[in-house]
């Protein structure tokens, strides 16, 4: 936490983090990024099937699940119920793509 909150100081922050319901870090939840142009890719997987979490990003940005193909939100977080039958893919971008955005549900 010490570390955490120097870093914080200094003005880095992380790209995200993944949280219960309590506001916990939810440490059985394994992410992975990966960068496609000026898109960033990230797949959440769970531990526990139907694991309910909440994406914070640092800013609010462009979110698109990429399983649902439903359409993009500008958020800064999101609650996500993990899948038992593979990870969450989410493309996380600073603009909007033609096409494929939504207003965040509130």
């Amino acid at each position: 936490r010490q570390l955490a909150a120097l870093l914080r100081e200094a003005g880095v922050v992380p790209g995200f983090s993944v949280t219960r319901d309590d506001g916990r870090p939810a440490p059985d939840v394994e992410a992975r990024t990966y960068r496609t142009g000026d898109a960033t890719i990230l797949a959440l997987l769970a531990d526990e099937p139907a694991e309910t979490v909440t994406l914070s990003l640092p800013r609010p940005t462009w979110v698109r699940d990429l399983r649902s193909g439903g359409a993009a939100v500008h958020t800064d977080h999101l609650r996500l119920s993990l899948p038992a039958d593979g990870p969450v893919l989410l493309a996380l971008s600073s603009e909007a793509r033609p096409g494929a955005s939504a207003p965040a549900p509130r």
